[in-house]
């Protein structure tokens, strides 16, 4: 009996791991299934992408120089034409905005009406006036209760420059390794007469190299059926 039980855990645990390597080998097969699509999508959207890319980044720094050059003259009373790629990235200015207030009272220092840090920790025997010991310092404030408006708020923001769009493109080849375009290597200028198409054109691959290695064929050198030098051959 004990046996028989023995031979049917033997061959649970068995079909278990049978399970368990075909869902495995499942997991693998998939990955490698997800890795060749990604790899078509990559050569073929890839060079798409890049290029729609590239060329956003051609045409934002065009007009980032003809917005320059009109404003450098601009008519009285004209506002300066804004640059597209700013318009589009910056959060831009925005004015102080008040959420919610209320009235408060404070501890505050009788002396200058410094608000107390800690509340907690003045002692008051009728909530109007009370002291502050200060540790370590030997010292002890006269305080008093002080009316504030605490208002919540949104702070002002201001103009934030999120740099020149070119600038902060960097993007790898996608037919071999290394990069194919640094905007941060490039002036406006450049990035304003980039040729998109040259910039994602395909590399052609060069040719393998050819090499030529010699392998002795003797296993061993001399031949052993070379016939040993003799003492007239060395003094000829």
């Amino acid at each position: 009996m004990t046996g028989l039980i023995e031979t049917n855990e033997t061959e649970a645990e068995a079909a278990r791991k049978a399970e368990a390597d075909a869902a495995a080998r499942k997991r693998v097969a998939d990955a490698r299934k997800d890795a060749d699509e990604l790899a078509a999508r990559i050569k073929v959207d890839g060079p798409r992408i890049v290029g729609e890319l590239l060329s956003l980044a051609r045409e934002c720094a065009k007009q980032s120089l003809i917005a320059k050059a009109l404003n450098a003259e601009l008519p009285e009373g004209e506002t300066p034409v804004p640059q597209a790629d700013i318009v589009a990235r910056d959060f831009g200015a925005e004015p102080r905005k008040d959420i919610r207030s209320r009235d408060v009272e404070l501890w505050v220092v009788a002396d200058d009406g410094r608000i107390v840090g800690d509340q907690a920790a003045v002692t008051s025997s009728d909530g109007i006036t009370g002291h502050l010991h200060v540790a370590g310092a030997g010292l002890r404030w006269r305080c008093a209760r002080r009316k504030f408006r605490e208002v919540e708020f949104n702070p002002r923001t201001f103009t934030d420059w999120p740099g020149s769009f070119h600038e902060l493109i960097r993007l790898p080849r996608l037919d071999g390794p290394g990069a194919l375009f640094d905007g941060s290597l490039l002036t406006i200028e450049a990035a304003a007469a980039l040729d998109v198409a040259a910039s994602v054109k395909p590399t052609k691959r060069q040719p393998r190299p050819v090499q030529i290695e010699l392998i002795p064929v003797d296993p061993t050198w001399p031949p052993a059926t070379a016939a040993a030098p003799t003492e007239a051959d060395a003094n000829s």
